[in-house]
């Protein structure tokens, strides 16, 4: 359920953009030299900006249906690791909650001295003493931090994007 929802979102940013982009485009070609001659009308630079604003307007926001898709796609590529740290989470939650007396903690420990016991060979041995819960909680990390990694790389992108498109309409302005 959660993947079919945002591989829905991706597809509606997705069209969106499109749609906008494919009603800008003819429009500004169709309106070039009408756009040319308001520029070279306008009084002060202030005007001029305002104009081009206005403008490119609808590229702003098709471009921004296509990085709030690409986000959503993002998303959906990483749906394994995101429903892995909440089964994880969970599990951890469950076995802290369900840990906590003494007597279960005895328990525990009694099983594990009898797995050691039966264990025939040392391989044995490790794969009847590990520590589920600490296994959980080092999947839980590693998923996090590859989840970390992903969302610092894709903001800091979209970050750098932002400021070259900044600077970009600065200068065509100029």
């Amino acid at each position: 359920d959660e993947q079919n929802f945002y591989k829905a979102t991706t597809y509606s940013f997705a069209i969106v953009g499109v749609v906008c982009l494919g009603i800008w485009m003819p429009w500004a070609l169709e309106n070039e030299a009408n756009f040319s001659d308001l520029l070279s009308r306008a009084k002060d630079r202030s005007e001029q900006e305002l104009l081009f604003v206005r403008w490119a307007a609808p590229i702003c926001v098709a471009v921004s249906n296509f990085v709030f898709a690409a986000f959503a796609l993002l998303r959906v590529t990483q749906n394994g690791a995101y429903s892995a740290t909440d089964q994880i989470k969970n599990q951890l939650i469950f076995d802290v909650k369900s840990n906590d007396s003494r007597r279960v903690e005895q328990y525990r420990i009694a099983m594990l001295r009898a797995r050691i016991a039966a264990a025939q060979s040392q391989r044995e041995l490790c794969r009847t003493t590990r520590d589920n819960l600490q296994w959980y909680l080092v999947q839980h990390i590693s998923h996090m931090r590859q989840l970390s990694a992903i969302v610092k790389t894709v903001g800091c992108a979209f970050i750098v994007i932002l400021g070259a498109l900044y600077v970009a309409f600065q200068l065509t302005t100029a």
